[in-house]
């Protein structure tokens, strides 16, 4: 349904992926921010499939992402992604 790459390496989260409507544009979205920006997420089940909510802070206060369908992806892979998010988080925490 949709081509996810999600990582944490270098201080930042990136997400590149192709919406589901916009598949055959070829044309990938991206999200990336400083791992030291990301405010919350939450990955909501729907009908057998996840999505993927980011709320970061920006300067001008807090912006949240337009959810990402996690469909294409086994539960193991989205847990990864959840459970990687959580430690960006853990770290926000234990560093302020």
């Amino acid at each position: 349904l949709c081509y996810i790459f999600f990582s944490t390496e270098n201080n930042k989260v990136l997400i590149r992926y192709y919406p589901v409507i916009s598949f055959l544009k070829k044309n990938y979205e991206s999200i990336e921010f400083p791992q030291d920006n990301l405010l919350n997420f939450k990955v909501e089940k729907g009908l057998g499939f996840s999505d993927l909510t980011i709320a970061i802070r920006t300067k001008r206060g807090i912006a949240e992402y337009p959810s990402i369908s996690l469909a294409a992806l086994s539960k193991a892979d989205v847990e990864k992604i959840r459970l990687a998010l959580f430690e960006v988080m853990k770290k926000n925490k234990t560093s302020v």
